[in-house]
């Protein structure tokens, strides 16, 4: 995400600016990263976007399971297995096959 030198406001003056800023973000799509001791703190993002975030999170969130499924023969097979080379065999399966579920 490119964010215009403009688009960086320091939230003291967001205060006074938030509908300004608002009408800025939501007719020109444009996100304003606002700074609280000069480090980011928040964004304001078109609604669109946070729809588009939501809509991503949960098709990885599926892809994930998918990949998890898949994987169950395999993993109930390994059942001696500990809890942290499970976590590092399921990740290794998801990253194989996230191409193959539609991640």
């Amino acid at each position: 995400m490119n964010i215009a030198l403009d688009d960086i406001v320091p939230i003291s003056q967001a205060r006074s600016r938030l509908t300004q800023l608002a009408d800025e973000v939501a007719s020109q799509g444009t996100t304003k990263l606002l700074t609280r001791n000069g480090v980011g703190y928040v964004a304001l993002v078109p609604a669109a976007q946070v729809d588009e975030l939501q809509r991503f999170r949960a098709d990885q969130h599926l892809a994930q399971l998918r990949a998890i499924a898949m994987a169950m023969p395999e993993i109930q097979e390994k059942k001696g297995t500990s809890a942290g080379d499970f976590r590092a065999e399921v990740n290794a399966f998801i990253r194989k096959n996230s191409s193959a579920t539609g991640a």
